[in-house]
């Protein structure tokens, strides 16, 4: 999962716990919110952490599946 969110561009915060945080502060044209909306509309239930204009995104690791739609999502969005 680490792997493929990297391979788009997206910074994973290196983690022991159930979920992943993405990084959208350093991926020009693309923000957390935006990402969160998106994955919403593809009934991917995200977390946005802290507030403003922080630019991060939680997301619970899954089953094999379901991160397998996490990761088809994201590129749907990062290449959008």
């Amino acid at each position: 999962m680490t792997h493929a969110l990297s391979q788009l561009g997206i910074q994973v915060v290196p983690s022991m716990a159930n979920f992943y945080l993405l990084c959208f502060d350093a991926v020009a044209g693309k923000t957390a919110h935006e990402a969160a909306r998106f994955l919403e509309s593809r009934h991917i239930i995200p977390r946005p952490t802290g507030g403003g204009e922080n630019d991060t995104l939680r997301i619970t690791l899954g089953l094999e599946n379901e991160n397998t739609q996490v990761i088809a999502a994201l590129t749907e969005y990062m290449q959008g």
